[in-house]
């Protein structure tokens, strides 16, 4: 029994017979359907690994922006520490500071707690001094209360969810970098937009997807011809005239056919062997004659 079980475990799942069970027309198609396939799950894993290249270099400038941020409220800190600024001055300088701060097209800063509890946002001043642990957007992400996760977890990291871009409402994913600032208790975002990332991306898919399209068309084309000229010029499908030849050699005239015509080449190898018995039918043995060869020779080109 463990034998049977090696053995059937052995046998691969494409089997050999599997392939030859196909037709002639069929194998013709099959690399091209191979290929296409192939070339598409390739240009879809380049575009998307182009789109997670364009995801994390973005990812660096928001780290690097998040430091420059931590680093001035740092300086600040050190001014409070050494008493040349109280902790409420130092605290409103860096405010004041960031909050006229862009970074790119459309990046900004803003201020909180871990409470969370809003400081600062240069373009949502409505939500500034309110407690935002129970804040969703769209999706229902917890966006706020899960950035003091990931500071108080990591100290720094980031966060996905949709928010509207300046002066628009049309929501869109942002990435945002969480950065701690534990002397003050303070968390700095800043976020980039990722739909023109997105629109990058589905551009790049439709292109590829045309182009290969139109690979494939011309392709398709030239195997159409080819198999269609290779079975005209065959009479059929090439399994059945190789049978018909076969059959035809050891003595047999009954062959399978795939379709109603017959084969020229079945029809031909058909009549070669029909003449033959016929010619022998007629030979005998004649000792006049040179060779038994000659005379069925003979007689058989006579007919």
């Amino acid at each position: 029994m463990q034998k049977e079980g090696r053995n059937t475990w052995l046998v691969h799942p494409c089997d050999r017979s599997d392939v030859k069970k196909l037709t002639f027309a069929q194998k013709l198609w099959l690399p091209l359907f191979l290929s296409v396939t192939c070339l598409t799950a390739i240009t879809a894993f380049d575009a998307w690994s182009l789109r997670q290249v364009r995801i994390e270099e973005r990812e660096s400038d928001l780290a690097n922006n998040a430091d420059n941020v931590v680093s001035l409220a740092r300086q600040y800190s050190n001014l409070e520490q050494q008493a040349t600024l109280t902790r409420d001055a130092a605290q409103k300088a860096v405010m004041e500071r960031i909050k006229g701060m862009r970074f790119g097209k459309d990046g900004y800063y803003t201020i909180m707690t871990d409470e969370p509890k809003m400081l600062m946002h240069p373009f949502k001043p409505e939500l500034i001094g309110r407690t935002l642990g129970d804040f969703k957007d769209a999706n229902g992400t917890l966006l706020y209360q899960e950035a003091v996760n990931v500071a108080k977890a990591n100290g720094a990291g980031f966060i996905h969810y949709v928010w509207p871009r300046p002066g628009e409402d049309r929501l869109v994913p942002k990435l945002t970098r969480i950065a701690s600032f534990k002397p003050w208790g303070w968390i700095f975002l800043d976020g980039v937009y990722l739909d023109d990332i997105d629109t990058a991306f589905h551009h790049l898919l439709i292109r590829s997807g045309a182009i290969l399209a139109a690979v494939a068309l011309m392709l398709s084309v030239v195997i159409a011809a080819l198999n269609r000229g290779l079975q005209r010029s065959l009479g059929g499908e090439p399994d059945d005239a190789a049978e018909a030849a076969r059959r035809g050699a050891s003595g047999g005239l009954s062959v399978r056919r795939s379709s109603s015509r017959r084969p020229r080449l079945l029809n031909h190898s058909a009549g070669r062997h029909t003449d033959w018995h016929r010619s022998s039918r007629h030979f005998a043995w004649n000792p006049t004659t040179k060779s038994n060869e000659a005379l069925l020779t003979t007689r058989y080109r006579g007919r």
